[in-house]
């Protein structure tokens, strides 16, 4: 009887222990497993976010910037405008071309500035065919910042030439719009050479002429010394009026 209580007593306690040492363990097993789950496969929660998140202000900060930089005023170079300056200078406007033909040591002198090349050499060329006998020097400089004129293609054979050929010592001369005749010749050749040159170099810039022309002799009395004979000229001196205006400004 006694052995028998024992066992079942013995019995009782095993099991008993069975089960506690069983369910604690479990329950312990599980709240790690769980807890492991939790951690490794849990997201992350979210931080709250500022009120005034730092991207924000940044944007901002761009805009700002950018908004800053297209609102500046441009800024002039001092040094730049110095040099633009120095070159306008350098380069002055268009200006009227200038013209003087002389006759100098037995030398046709032609100076001055012309826009055109052609009209240049035409002056040489009609020079040296006219006084084939004396040399014609060139000097007319070619400078595009002078205004074109039309009166440079016909002054040669229309002017230049029937002035060398009737007037001794001549010289004529286009100084800013203003035709400045020299030499010696009787009172009609001054009076004709001075209308004539109103219709030769009729022109925009053309204002003036003055007649420095010496006369020697009276009329009738014959023609001054020229360089040359010329042909007869079908126009006399009345086709010239009395009453020719002047260039109008």
């Amino acid at each position: 009887m006694t052995n028998l209580l024992t066992r079942t007593f013995l019995l009782f306690a095993s099991c008993s222990l069975f089960f506690l040492s069983c369910e604690k363990p479990g329950l312990s097993n599980n709240d790690e497993n769980i807890s492991g789950l939790d951690l490794a496969n849990s997201p992350v929660s979210p931080q709250p976010l500022p009120e005034n998140p730092e991207v924000v202000m940044v944007e901002e900060k761009g805009n700002s910037e950018s908004e800053s930089v297209e609102s500046e005023p441009v800024v002039v170079n001092e040094e730049e405008t110095k040099l633009q300056d120095a070159k306008d200078r350098e380069d002055p406007e268009i200006t009227v071309p200038e013209l003087r033909v002389f006759y100098e040591a037995d030398v046709i002198v032609a100076e001055g500035a012309l826009k055109s090349r052609m009209q240049k050499k035409r002056i040489e060329e009609q020079m040296s065919e006219a006084f084939s006998g004396t040399r014609v020097r060139n000097d007319i400089e070619v400078d595009f910042k002078r205004h074109p004129v039309g009166w440079g293609g016909r002054v040669t054979e229309g002017f230049l030439v029937p002035y060398f050929q009737d007037i001794t010592e001549p010289r004529v001369e286009y100084i800013d719009g203003v035709i400045i005749l020299g030499g010696k010749g009787t009172a009609q050749q001054r009076r004709m050479f001075q209308q004539l040159a109103v219709i030769v170099f009729q022109d925009v810039h053309s204002r003036d002429v003055t007649n420095r022309i010496e006369v020697v002799g009276n009329e009738g009395q014959g023609k001054a010394k020229g360089m040359g004979g010329r042909k007869e000229k079908t126009q006399g001196d009345n086709d010239f009026p009395e009453d020719l205006p002047l260039f109008v400004e």
